[in-house]
């Protein structure tokens, strides 16, 4: 569905190209391994959260008084370029892509690109304009609102269906919930209200204990909104604009519904990046290796399964680690055994270098007990307080770090939410946009290829109906015991 936002037919760059989202669900519904899985869901027993293994055991669904059978929904949304970096065009083919799963999948499978669905299509100008920004989401919330209120036809049975969360990375969730979306504003946090001085003086301190602020609520969202549109103040302590979301009745942005990304507050531009980076630095400044040794070394590591496929960039450089998510992450959990043989196990740089990486094991983990939460809160503290040696700055996201064992608790394992599934789905429009150099309007172009694709893989199953098993050999009965050959 194309639907133009400036009511210009002439003027193509502001469309909004839309697929139904009732349509979408019910195709997925009609799977007979979708079904099963779902009608699973309907029979797991409520959580006591003792165990953390997916956003069901968190606070803010365990609160919620969602029913047992239910449709949950998990939306993305994301900013994304498709053209050549290099050329003047760098910001003029940026869309926003909102694409969306079903919750009751099993985490493994929602993280498929098969079980990820195209919602819309848009530029990203038109977001930046207060005049279309609510017009932006007026299909999607129409659907929303149906969905709530009618539910969805499941077996010759009316379901309901709930949104869940939204994922996103810290500038996206900034621009859903209403809130200023500079890292460096005066009130740059979305779960607290703690402000900008009072994080730098914390930093400041000779051991930093980061105090804890006030977590942000529903009824102090609204507070500052309504204080907001009284003095007609461009922000009221973050807040700057209702959410559109608000308009559903059982989702508030502070509940809070919009989940952290731990690929950006870690291993983009994040903290385990830019710390594990100092310390890279600091290792070669103390003469245990080079640069260069390290870059053969990781060139020549022996890498198996996942690892090979994600292995670390060997363009580390003085300034970042220069690899994605992934790969960087990698780099943190294979570290000691690249350059472990020539460092000095004693050295404080170097233990603080194995505190990170076991704050990452944790923050990283696809489930916890309520006690390893506990450990994991002790660590981080713990590793705030001591990189005071390595120098560098302390940054926003240190400050989001700190929050996280509270976030473990309120979404489960923040693995489970975060948004490298849905970034990868952008592969496939990036190829598209590559190889037709097509731009006139490039969300007509990218949502009708994108729904071929979903028509073909749809011809199928969309989740194997029996195990599928990788480098296997045949099976030499001869080789066995005879009480095994039977």
């Amino acid at each position: 569905m194309e639907i133009n936002l400036r009511k210009n037919p002439h003027d193509p760059s502001h469309y909004l190209h839309y697929v139904n989202l009732r349509s979408t669900i019910t195709i997925m519904l009609q799977d007979p391994t979708v079904q099963k899985i779902v009608d699973a869901s309907f029979l797991v027993e409520d959580s006591d959260g003792s165990i953390l293994k997916d956003y069901t055991d968190g606070l803010v669904f365990r609160n919620s008084n969602t029913p047992p059978k239910r449709i949950d929904l998990l939306l993305f949304m994301d900013s994304c370029g498709f053209s050549d970096g290099l050329k003047s065009a760098k910001h003029k083919h940026k869309l926003h892509g909102m694409y969306i799963t079903l919750g009751n999948l099993k985490p493994y499978q929602r993280s498929l690109l098969k079980a990820i669905r195209l919602v819309s299509f848009v530029n990203n100008d038109s977001l930046k304009n207060e005049r279309m920004y609510h017009k932006v989401f007026e299909r999607i919330l129409k659907d929303l609102r149906e969905l709530e209120d009618t539910g969805i036809s499941y077996k010759n049975e009316i379901i309901p269906v709930r949104l869940q969360f939204i994922q996103g990375d810290n500038l996206g969730q900034a621009t859903l919930s209403g809130m200023v979306e500079s890292p460096t504003a005066h009130y740059f946090c979305r779960f607290c209200m703690i402000t900008k001085a009072q994080f730098k003086e914390d930093a400041s301190q000779d051991r930093p204990v980061f105090r804890k602020a006030e977590m942000r609520t529903p009824q102090l969202f609204e507070e500052h909104l309504r204080t907001k549109i009284a003095t007609s103040a461009d922000s009221v302590c973050g807040v700057k604009r209702d959410s559109p979301f608000h308009e559903l009745a059982h989702f508030k942005v502070c509940d809070p519904r919009l989940a952290p990304c731990i690929s950006h507050d870690l291993f983009i531009d994040g903290v385990a990046e830019n710390d594990l980076t100092a310390m890279i630095n600091y290792f070669i400044r103390k003469g245990w290796f080079t640069r260069d040794e390290l870059k053969m070394r990781i060139k020549g590591f022996k890498y198996l399964e996942t690892d090979a496929r994600n292995k670390p960039s060997s363009d580390c450089s003085e300034a970042k680690l220069g690899g994605h998510a992934i790969q960087n992450w990698n780099l943190i959990r294979l570290l000691p055994f690249l350059i472990g043989h020539k460092v000095n196990v004693n050295n404080k740089v170097w233990k603080l270098y194995l505190l990170l990486k076991s704050v990452v094991e944790r923050v990283c983990a696809p489930a916890l007990a309520r006690t390893q939460v506990n450990e994991m809160r002790v660590l981080i503290d713990k590793y705030l307080k001591k990189r005071k040696r390595l120098g560098n700055k302390y940054k926003p996201k240190s400050h989001l770090l700190s929050h996280y064992p509270d976030l473990f608790f309120l979404f489960g394992p923040l693995v489970h939410l975060w948004t490298m599934a849905f970034e990868h789905r952008h592969q496939y429009s990036k190829r598209v946009a590559r190889m037709c150099r097509n731009f006139i309007n490039l969300g007509s172009l990218l949502s009708s290829k994108f729904q071929l694709l979903q028509a073909y893989q749809n011809m199928g199953p969309l989740f194997p109906t029996r195990p599928v098993f990788s480098k296997s050999s045949p099976l030499q009965v001869e080789e066995y015991e005879k009480t095994y050959k039977l």
